[in-house]
This record gives structure tokens, sequence and C-alpha cells, in this order.
């Protein structure tokens, strides 16, 4: 099993608080959660309260009355953000109610957002995420709720494919 990425969950200060870690093993993506404890990082998420990713950039989406995008990943999350733009996740389309139901309070997070822009992957399990990210976050007080569904990305397509095919001119 080989390692292919990591990606740190920051709170509202930049500093991690729990790693989600992307292995590839026979040509099969995996992902586990490790957290740190005591300055050690140890597999599996027992006691931790989940956060959203990339959560300055959140802070910075209701700072400058910006829209701030959710998308299903990590690696959606900081090529948006790469471009500018302020872009979160709490994870794959199967971690948003886990993400939830481990912390009550993480709707909590969005409250007061100028707008919120979901957008799904192009398959069945994001359009799935779309409403499941919808329903937990509308009584948050956010301006505006709206799912944007990128045209020309192929099905199980998501924003790194549209980004990489249509460009970043498009953005």
């Amino acid at each position: 099993m080989q390692e292919t990425a990591r990606y740190g969950y920051e709170d509202r200060e930049g500093i991690v608080q729990y790693y989600k870690i992307k292995y590839l093993d026979a040509g099969r993506k995996t992902f586990r959660y490790a957290q740190i404890k005591d300055g050690n990082e140890v597999l599996g998420m027992d006691g931790v309260t989940r956060i959203p990713y990339a959560f300055p950039r959140i802070c910075d989406a209701y700072e400058e009355s910006t829209p701030l995008f959710y998308v299903e990943g990590e690696k959606d999350a900081d090529a948006l953000n790469a471009l500018g733009f302020h872009a979160t996740t709490l994870g794959g389309a199967n971690d948003v109610q886990a993400a939830i139901k481990s912390n009550p309070e993480l709707p909590l997070y969005f409250k007061d957002i100028y707008e919120l822009v979901i957008i799904p992957d192009n398959d069945d399990p994001g359009r799935k995420l779309a409403v499941d990210v919808y329903e937990a976050f509308k009584g948050c007080t956010i301006e505006d709720i709206k799912t944007l569904e990128l045209p020309d990305i192929p099905d199980k397509g998501d924003v790194s494919d549209w980004l990489e095919t249509c460009g970043d001119d498009k953005a």
C-alpha cells in the first residue's frame, strides 16, 4: 500500500488537527484518517471532533462576503483554492453524514456564509452529496445555497477534471 496524498484538516488558526491519507493498493484507492496525539501521528479518529477541510478558507469567505464552494473531496478544494477561490469539503460522498454524525454542530461552521455553491461530481454519489449538503446546511442562515453542475465533464468527473479539460481560463 502506497501513500499518494495527504490532506491536513486545519482549525481556524491553520493548525492541523488530523489528516486524511489516500493510499493506492493494487490499483484501488483507499483512505485512512490519522490524528495528532501528544505530537505523534496515530491512525484513527477516536475522540476527534471533525472539522471542515480548509477551515481558514471558510473564515475568509465569511469575512470577504464571497462565495464558498463546497466540493466532493480535498483534491478539488485544493484546486479551487489554488486559483484564489474559497473552497471546502467534508470529504467524499460517503463522508458528509459521518462527519455530521460525529459533530452535530458542524453545519454551524457555515453559519452566515454569503453564498454556498455546491459542485457535485458527475455521478449518482455526487448528486446525492449535493442533496445531503443542502439538507445539512439549509438552516444555517446562509444567504444563498445553490448547486452548480459543471458542463462537459465525463461520467464520474469532478472539478479537477473540468479544470484540466476546460482550462483555468474558464474558472
